[in-house]
């Protein structure tokens, strides 16, 4: 997703806006735990469509997502829509949404680990190669030899320094994301401050003990 859009999670019936989400993950983790809601992405990296969707709206205030002819605009919610409801789900997601963005800054932080290169295309190069070969029959493709012969090492050498290096950050990632799921999870059960920073800590916990290899 382009970094300038709007994410924001809405109410299906009334199309209020309930959150606005600082990633996309963010708001997909929020939309799990509110019922009858639904991520929307504005394209406000767009210039001409930024000026139209956010200028004199405050993000802060009660909107809602309209539909006309050709796009769609924010404005004030209807006052008959500003029930208590509506300020309890939109108060809920706020709260959870500002947890589960803490939660996912803290487990992206592990993520840096798998970064050893400034492309992030490599590592699927990489498995792409690693599928090619068959040690057992000392069959490498020549995407490793090609590695073998600049690092100045053996083929079989370089195959296995290959291979730990691409298992080690997908079970880097796969940990993480499965902590990450396993909390955000249970945060979308919460409904308190008090509550949520015990979650949090236990998060926390997990993190330092579990997310690292």
């Amino acid at each position: 997703m382009l970094p300038d859009n709007t994410v924001l999670v809405k109410d299906i019936d009334t199309n209020a806006i309930l959150y606005v989400a600082r990633s996309l993950t963010n708001a997909n983790a929020v939309n799990l735990g509110i019922i009858n809601s639904l991520v929307i992405v504005l394209p406000t990296s767009l210039e001409h469509r930024r000026k139209g969707l956010l200028d004199g709206v405050n993000l802060e205030d009660d909107l809602q997502l309209y539909q006309g002819r050709k796009y769609v605009s924010l404005r004030p919610l209807p006052l008959h829509l500003l029930t208590g409801q509506h300020r309890a789900r939109r108060a809920l997601a706020q709260l959870r949404g500002k947890y589960l963005f803490s939660l996912e800054v803290y487990f992206s932080g592990q993520l840096n680990r798998t970064v050893d290169f400034f492309d992030p295309e490599l590592k699927s190069f990489i498995g792409h190669e690693l599928l090619k070969c068959k040690p057992e029959n000392e069959v490498y493709s020549d995407a490793i030899h090609e590695y073998a012969f600049i690092s100045e090492i053996n083929v079989q050498t370089a195959y296995q320094e290959l291979l730990m290096g691409f298992e080690t950050a997908g079970v880097i990632k796969l940990r993480n994301y499965a902590l990450f799921k396993k909390h955000a999870m249970i945060f979308n059960s919460l409904h308190t401050a008090e509550e949520l920073d015990l979650a949090m800590k236990n998060a926390l916990d997990d993190l330092l003990y579990k997310a690292r290899i």
